[in-house]
């Protein structure tokens, strides 16, 4: 695809192994910043090679009213979703990752007996603080750190959170081991395969590295290791012993909160602020012609496949 800068390192390959367990070992096709970018010819999926954490920050003050529109229609329809393949009401559900618990609330009034674990210490204090009825929450990494007599769940879900996680396979493989009889995994993530992806890849070719940057959280604390596509979603799940229910588009956007979205990045100066006005008029036409475009969020339904 012409990503690298230095045409020869493009068939080298990379020292990251294939999340999706493909044998064909990945090949770097850009540098981003201080590190590279990798991509599983096999299945697609890209990698984010080497710690790629920083000090960076999101501005989580910020987080409330420009991610809130967006993330409870999506939420809805989530469980909308879930309502079409299991009654919801009495269902054990485990929220991995649940930062602000509005996926949590909302699954509390469908009926579902509400549990959630957070490792980051802003949204663990903020839900302490202002507890969901209900719902039990520890602050902590999955699965190791969810309490033993908590048991199995009917539902475990992941949002926004998969694609941060360093060995999909493992979680998967701890997955199957807190899921109740019957149960369902449930996955909202970005995909490679959306417009805006693409988009980013192609300002990379022509030099512009910092959207791309950006989708993978480069240098912030919890930046993305992977972005699947459809195709590598479907290879891992197989591989891994689940068969997907449901695979399709989420919005990704909303002009509600566009402008606090692009304050989410801490950036003091004029360029900074410049730069977040223009992402925010991008986020808005986004929302508007989305329907028209690959989708960058999708919603994956798994269960187990009998052993």
């Amino acid at each position: 695809m012409g990503d690298r800068d230095i045409a020869g390192e493009q068939a080298r390959a990379s020292d990251a192994p294939c999340p999706a367990g493909c044998r064909t070992p990945a090949r770097r096709l850009c540098a981003l910043g201080e590190h590279d970018i990798a991509r599983c010819p096999e299945c697609g999926v890209f990698v984010l090679e080497g710690d790629a954490r920083g000090k960076a920050g999101l501005d989580r003050t910020e987080f409330e009213a420009a991610l809130r529109s967006l993330r409870l229609a999506n939420y809805a329809r989530i469980l909308r979703r879930l309502e079409q393949l299991v009654p919801l009401r009495g269902r054990t559900l485990l929220d991995v990752g649940c930062s602000t618990g509005w996926f949590l609330q909302l699954a509390g009034r469908a009926g579902c007996e509400c549990y959630g674990i957070e490792p980051d210490g802003f949204f663990y204090e903020r839900l302490r603080s202002a507890p969901l009825p209900g719902a039990r929450i520890v602050q902590g990494y999955f699965a190791h750190d969810v309490p033993a007599d908590w048991g199995r769940f009917d539902i475990i879900s992941f949002h926004d959170v998969f694609e941060h996680l360093p060995e999909p396979a493992a979680i998967l493989h701890a997955v199957r081991e807190r899921l109740a009889a019957h149960g369902l995994l449930v996955l909202s993530l970005p995909v490679a395969d959306g417009f805006v992806f693409q988009l980013a890849r192609l300002l990379r070719r022509l030099g512009i590295a910092g959207p791309l940057a950006r989708a993978f959280q480069v240098n912030y604390p919890y930046p993305h290791l992977f972005y699947f596509t459809r195709r590598s979603i479907r290879i891992l799940a197989e591989r891994s012993g689940f068969e997907i229910l449901r695979l399709e588009s989420l919005r990704s956007f909303s002009a509600r909160g566009a402008l606090h979205r692009a304050r989410l990045d801490r950036t003091d100066d004029r360029l900074g602020r410049l730069a977040r006005y223009a992402s925010a008029t991008a986020l808005v036409g986004f929302a508007v012609v989305q329907r028209l475009l690959p989708a960058d969020n999708v919603l994956v339904i798994l269960r187990p496949t009998a052993a």
